[in-house]
């Protein structure tokens, strides 16, 4: 692989993927998000820990100029930009940004729909103030900027786009062409523009926490050790159904502006110096 769409989360990557799968010219991984680089994951449903199995998801290449592969992890650590580089040092880089505030509402949907935190926001984030979560959404979203930084240093600016995910959302067909241009593709291609990963919550959220249980992660170690390509399924899709996200209320949405403000600053300085 060359190029690695690695973030953020809830910006439309998965959009990305399916758009650039699409052309002729370019080969993307069998599975999404195969995180392969990210050392620090216990555990993930699509975690591919050996460079056999991950190159395996890229058995399909034959003459195609671009090997990509997608995996939001890549910006949650510092390390992973030097990891990618020691690996593919001719690597593209795509990072897609998003207002810190509404980023975090969004991904705690998300999170939420894994069984992963309280479905109550407001409760979540008083949790995780009290480091009784097993994430920070404030600690992951500051650390965004300098792993940004850090692509840029470790490949430098001509092999980094950086797009705004609000210019994605609004004219995804301009921004398209954009990321076409980047990778020195035909620019002239277009997929079909189908939104993908739109928001949802589960059917039942007791099977949505269970499969997000220690057990079964531990389960599925196994399974994924003696099946290999058993973890390519989304066992969650089944449980999932259409979710209308409520407005954040105006009192959290001011505290997190205010907790957020630097990052903010950071993030604008990022998308200027695009």
């Amino acid at each position: 692989p060359n190029l690695f769409i690695v973030g953020t989360r809830k910006t439309g990557t998965t959009s990305l993927y399916h758009y650039l799968k699409e052309h002729p010219d370019v080969v993307m991984s069998a599975t999404k998000e195969p995180h392969y680089f990210s050392k620090n994951l216990p555990y993930h449903i699509h975690l591919y820990r050996t460079e056999e199995e991950y190159l395996n998801l890229f058995k399909k290449v034959t003459t195609e100029k671009i090997i990509g592969e997608a995996s939001t992890s890549y910006l949650d650590n510092e390390n992973i930009p030097s990891l990618i580089s020691d690996f593919q040092p001719n690597s593209k880089i795509i990072v897609i940004l998003r207002d810190p505030v509404e980023l975090i509402y969004s991904m705690h949907f998300e999170f939420a729909f894994r069984g992963r935190v309280l479905e109550d926001f407001e409760e979540e984030l008083a949790m995780q103030k009290k480091g009784e979560s097993i994430i920070n959404y404030i600690e992951l979203i500051r650390n965004i900027p300098s792993v940004v930084n850090k692509y840029i240093e470790v490949f430098g600016k001509e092999q980094v786009l950086i797009i705004d995910y609000e210019d994605f959302k609004k004219d995804n067909q301009t921004e398209f062409v954009n990321v076409l241009r980047f990778l020195e593709l035909n620019e002239d291609f277009r997929p079909e523009f189908k939104k993908y990963n739109t928001s949802s919550k589960p059917i039942f959220m007791p099977i949505a926490r269970l499969l997000n249980s220690k057990i079964i992660h531990f389960l599925g170690g196994i399974v994924h050790h003696y099946i290999p390509g058993a973890n390519s399924a989304d066992p969650f899709s089944w449980n999932s159904q259409p979710f209308k996200r409520p407005e954040m209320p105006d009192d959290l949405r001011t505290i997190l502006e205010k907790e957020l403000e630097n990052t903010r600053v950071e993030l604008q300085t990022l998308l200027r110096k695009r």
